[in-house]
Order: C-alpha cells, then sequence, then structure tokens
C-alpha cells in the first residue's frame, strides 16, 4: 500500500527567494502570483509542495480533509547550487 506525500508548508520568504532566483515563468513564481492573487480576496491561504508540485489552501485541520488548490509542477531539473564561500588564509 503507499502512503500519501508530504504535504510540506512552504513560507512565503522561501517562495519569495525561490521566485526569484528561479525566474517568473518558474513554478515558484506562479505559485507565489496565485498565492497573493487569494491573498487579495481576502482570503488566509498558505503554499505547500507535495513532491514536485506547489499547492495554495488553507491551514488544514488535521481531522479536516484538505481543499487544496494546485499550482504548477516544480521544475525538475536539479537545484542552483551557491559556490562555495571563500575563507580566510584558504
Amino acid at each position: 500500500m503507499m502512503s500519501a506525500p508530504d504535504m510540506v508548508l512552504v513560507a512565503d520568504e522561501d517562495l519569495q527567494r525561490l521566485a526569484e532566483e528561479n525566474g517568473p515563468a518558474s513554478a515558484e513564481a506562479q505559485a507565489l502570483a496565485q498565492l497573493k492573487s487569494q491573498r487579495s480576496q481576502d482570503l488566509q491561504v498558505h503554499c505547500y509542495r507535495v513532491d514536485d508540485t506547489y499547492v495554495t489552501g488553507p491551514l488544514a485541520a488535521a481531522t479536516e480533509p484538505a481543499r487544496m488548490k494546485a499550482a504548477p509542477k516544480a521544475p525538475t531539473s536539479p537545484a542552483k547550487k551557491k559556490p562555495p564561500a571563500k575563507g580566510k588564509g584558504a
């Protein structure tokens, strides 16, 4: 039997950073735009990542079924790595 995938809450700051790093056509930028649009309608929603898909929706109680709107899937390309920091005397 397969278990349900984990739904991980994505902090607004992280989503903003990822959208800036990955560009305006990225899944993160589209999820951020969807989140802002829903919040402009006075909805209390958050962004979640489920596998490679971003979804937005309210904080769900453990006993309440989730009702989420799917955002575009995240890219499957490897994440960008930052170059190592230059240390003193290295």
